[in-house]
């Protein structure tokens, strides 16, 4: 086996059981936690937390590929971060509260 065969084997595995144990959790009736509501905003599929999720898991895999493969450069690495925490920096100070408020869609909070 080689070792992007044996990495691409490991990602596999290590995402099975990430998804079988948040299965069990959320079936448990003791864990109010549930999976699917990290792609929820107030009861609805939520189309930027679903690409920022897709995106994420893409990025991830990629730098542990590089890292791997030894060609994991400051550059990138730093460029990973940026591209990870600017989406949560910008949601925090921006103007559009739509996602957050808890009135009807379209109307922001003041």
């Amino acid at each position: 086996m080689t070792l992007k065969s044996g990495f691409i084997l490991f990602n596999l595995l290590m995402f099975l059981y990430i998804i079988l144990e948040l299965s069990k959790r959320s079936e448990d009736s003791k864990c109010s936690f549930n999976w699917v509501d990290l792609l929820l905003i107030r009861g609805k599929a939520s189309k930027s937390a679903i690409v920022f999720l897709g995106s994420w898991l893409v990025l991830t895999v990629s730098m542990l590929y590089m890292t791997i493969m030894d060609r994991l450069t400051v550059e990138l690495f730093t460029a990973y971060g940026a591209i990870t925490v600017a989406p949560a920096i910008t949601r925090q100070f921006s103007p559009n509260k739509e996602d957050f408020s808890s009135t009807t869609p379209g109307k922001v909070d003041e």
